[in-house]
């Protein structure tokens, strides 16, 4: 089956809908794959709003999934994106979550639910 078109705003949006519910049941490869397939066409077209939240979602994912080095990259963009647009809360979430993989020492995997994220 051919890739859905990820050119409407729709599509991106259910893409990140069906990265979260990947992500939520363990299937964290596909859940990186669908939050990049989002995020991209948002950034590249200037909904940096949505790329932000895209962003900061496919962290959590490279993050459950012991990919820090990528985890680090896309949250630091995230971070970025949520200071410009000044919704500091976010921006203060996810610093903390750069700080805590700085500052883990374990190889566990530790996943964040994608139930709780408007």
């Amino acid at each position: 089956m051919a890739p859905a078109a990820t050119h409407t705003p729709t599509a991106r949006r259910t893409l990140r809908h069906l990265a979260g519910i990947d992500h939520d049941t363990g299937h964290l490869g596909a859940a990186v794959h669908r939050f990049r397939r989002a995020a991209t066409p948002f950034r590249d077209r200037g909904h940096t709003v949505a790329a932000a939240d895209s962003l900061d979602r496919l962290g959590r994912s490279h993050a459950a999934a012991g990919q820090r080095d990528q985890a680090q990259a896309v949250w630091r963009e995230a971070l970025q994106l949520y200071r410009s647009q000044q919704r500091d809360t976010d921006a203060d979430r996810v610093r903390r979550q750069l700080d805590a993989l700085a500052h883990r020492t374990t190889g566990t995997r530790t996943a964040t639910s994608f139930n709780t994220i408007a």
